[in-house]
C-alpha cells in the first residue's frame, strides 16, 4: 500500500516522500538490506533508515501490517517497536506518527489476512503508541464501512487487500 501510494501520487512527489517496498513487512525496517527505497534524485536504493536520514522529514508517517497478518500481536509490536526507534535514531528531529493498517474487503484473495487480526494489530498499535510517546493515526476507522466493518466499496482494489487511489 505505501508503493501503491506513490502510484497513485498522493503527495505529489513522487519517490521524493514515500520510502517503501513491494512486500515489505515491519521486520525490514531494521534487519533486511534488501527493503529500499526508490530516489528520482540518483541517489539509488538505500534501506529505510538511510530514507529517513537523507530525506530529514519533519513529519514520518509509518504504516506497516498488511504483509504481517499471520503473526502474532506480540511479535508484531516488538518488531514494530524496534523499527520505530531505529527510524526515530536514524533522523531524531521527525514526529513519528503510526498508522493504522488499512481494512480489508470483505471478499478477498487472502483470506488469511482477517479483519479480526487487523483489528487485534491496530488495537495493539494504539497502546503501543501511548506507550512509547508515538502519536497514533487511526486512519482504518474513516476507511470502514460502519456497517459491515470492512473497507467501504472501492477503497480496495479487485484482490480487496491493496487500497484503491479511492482508498
Amino acid at each position: 500500500n505505501t508503493v501503491r501510494s506513490m502510484f497513485y501520487d498522493v503527495t505529489g512527489t513522487k519517490w521524493a516522500n514515500v520510502v517503501g517496498a513491494v512486500s515489505m513487512g515491519i521486520q525490514h525496517v531494521v534487519s533486511d538490506p534488501i527493503a529500499v527505497s526508490q530516489f528520482g534524485s540518483g541517489v539509488g536504493t538505500v534501506d529505510v533508515t538511510t530514507s529517513v536520514g537523507i530525506i530529514k522529514p519533519r513529519r514520518i508517517i509509518i504504516t506497516y501490517g498488511t504483509n504481517n497478518a499471520s503473526w502474532t500481536v506480540d511479535s508484531f509490536i516488538t518488531e514494530y517497536k524496534k523499527a520505530a526507534k531505529a527510524i526515530s535514531e536514524a533522523y531524531p528531529y521527525a514526529d513519528i506518527i503510526i498508522n493504522a493498517i488499512p481494512p480489508v474487503d470483505k471478499v478477498r484473495d487472502y483470506p488469511n489476512i482477517t479483519m479480526q487480526q487487523i483489528d487485534a494489530f491496530n488495537a495493539a498499535l494504539a497502546e503501543m503508541c501511548a506507550q512509547e510517546g508515538y502519536k497514533f493515526l487511526n486512519s482504518a476507522e474513516a476507511m470502514k464501512d460502519e456497517t459491515t466493518g470492512f473497507a467501504k466499496k472501492d477503497f480496495t482494489i479487485s484482490d480487496g487487500i491493496h487500497l484503491s487511489k479511492n482508498g
